[in-house]
């Protein structure tokens, strides 16, 4: 099985991606099946993937209000009810009818307190980021994935593959990519953004495919 070269910066191709999100159901946990989805559609921490609630997503409005991980909002930012948390926004770029699919289904399966992915032990209250990883890794392990594959990584591939595939319309617009890739990571440094565009075997093929290669 392939292994990553670099620790710190793990990427996912578009192909092992969709190797993920398509992977095999399993009985009992149909529920987890949408984990994945959401981890890359949505980009959250795992602090913030775990209270998510389907009231949340708006999709018509293509943003999602979620709890940050972050305990103490700033002056004059909304605050989450429920947890205390300073409440975040975050632009939904991509993958609307997947996301769709897991909202409804959690409105059929409603869970004691609304969360999407609730504690088997107790089900009013949200899975632990601990649980959030390791139910993660359980279906990176049934799509054949490399064992270093986290949550982190399908967030740190989902930045990528966004500026990847739509950096250049936007540039071309006049705005600037690295901004919107900012705002969808929720980088409060736009350094630190620049830290996940750099090259993949799917951006060089592209750059091949344009240059006649």
């Amino acid at each position: 099985m392939a292994k990553f070269k670099s620790e710190k910066h793990k990427h996912l191709s578009v192909d092992q991606v969709q190797l993920l999100l398509n992977g095999p159901r399993m009985a009992g946990r149909e529920r987890d099946h949408y984990l994945p989805p959401l981890a890359y559609y949505l980009a959250p921490r795992g602090g913030e993937a775990v209270v998510l609630k389907p009231e949340h997503v708006n999709l018509s409005g293509v943003e999602a209000h979620i709890p940050s991980e972050k305990r103490k909002p700033k002056r004059g930012q909304p605050v989450c009810q429920s947890t205390g948390r300073p409440m975040i926004t975050i632009p939904i770029l991509f993958g609307d009818s997947v996301i769709a699919g897991a909202l409804q289904w959690a409105q059929r399966h409603p869970s004691p307190a609304g969360f999407m992915f609730p504690s088997r032990v107790d089900p009013t209250r949200p899975i632990s980021t601990r649980q959030f990883r390791l139910t993660f890794r359980l279906w990176a392990k049934a799509a054949g994935l490399p064992e270093e594959v986290s949550a982190h990584s399908l967030r740190h591939s989902a930045g990528t593959h966004v500026y990847a595939s739509a950096g250049a319309k936007i540039r071309a617009s006049g705005a600037d990519p690295l901004v919107l890739i900012r705002d969808f990571m929720r980088h409060a440094n736009i350094a630190t953004t620049s830290i996940y565009l750099h090259s993949s075997p799917d951006t060089i093929s592209a750059a091949r495919k344009a240059m006649g290669g």
